[in-house]
């Protein structure tokens, strides 16, 4: 099976339309977050730098789960890319519950 090849002008429409999206949902998000506890950044210390664990900030979700993408069908069809962000500090939002070995509560 053939895969589409994108133009230049495709790739970054699709890599501003993500970032527009992950700005906006850490914008929703950020002000909720909090620090990791010293116990979640000792059981994440021998996979991660301390200086990523001291920027994580995470939140869990109750009753609420983070919305697709208005852009995501379109996204559906592309293939992935990698994008960097080069901010230090991050919100992490995951849908699921955390690992008992790093409890987010």
């Amino acid at each position: 099976m053939a895969t589409t090849r994108l133009t230049p002008d495709q790739i970054n429409r699709v890599c501003r339309l993500v970032a527009q999206y992950i700005a906006s949902e850490r914008e929703k998000y950020a002000p909720q977050a909090i620090p990791l506890a010293a116990r979640q950044k000792a059981a994440l210390a021998s996979f991660f730098s301390q200086q990523l664990l001291e920027g994580t900030r995470p939140l869990v979700l109750r009753r609420e789960r983070v919305a697709n993408p208005d852009s995501y069908l379109m996204l559906w069809y592309v293939p992935v890319l990698e994008i960097r962000d080069s901010e230090k500090d991050d919100t992490a939002v995951p849908n699921d519950a955390c690992p008992t070995s790093v409890r987010c509560d």
